[in-house]
């Protein structure tokens, strides 16, 4: 993800403008505009003071925005990978258990016939 996109089109949204009216402002095609919010370009860079002027922020602010952004997704992914890391020891347990589990019915199974 391209955090820094993904902050302008935030303070974009927060500020009630559209697409269109950020391409006019920016002297842009909107379909360029699209490219920045996207991340498909490093235009965002580029743009952005100016970016940031026309959403009443500075680019530090923006760019703070992206820095949430991504510690937001870090925090999420460490949480993901706790829990994966969890269900993995889980699964070994349960794999152990089956495996005991079928000892036991083997060994009955041998002490019947």
């Amino acid at each position: 993800m391209n955090y820094l996109a993904a902050a302008i089109r935030h303070k974009r949204i927060q500020a009630g403008i559209s697409q269109v009216q950020m391409a006019a402002a920016l002297h842009i095609g909107r379909q360029a505009y699209v490219a920045i919010e996207r991340g498909n370009t490093p235009a965002a860079e580029k743009h952005l003071a100016h970016i940031a002027r026309i959403l009443g922020c500075s680019s530090r602010h923006i760019q703070e925005i992206a820095e949430a952004l991504a510690n937001e997704d870090l925090q999420r992914y460490t949480a993901q990978r706790l829990k994966l890391n969890q269900l993995e020891q889980q699964s070994k347990e349960l794999a152990l258990r089956i495996g005991r589990n079928r000892e036991a019915i083997a060994n009955l199974s041998n002490h019947i016939h």
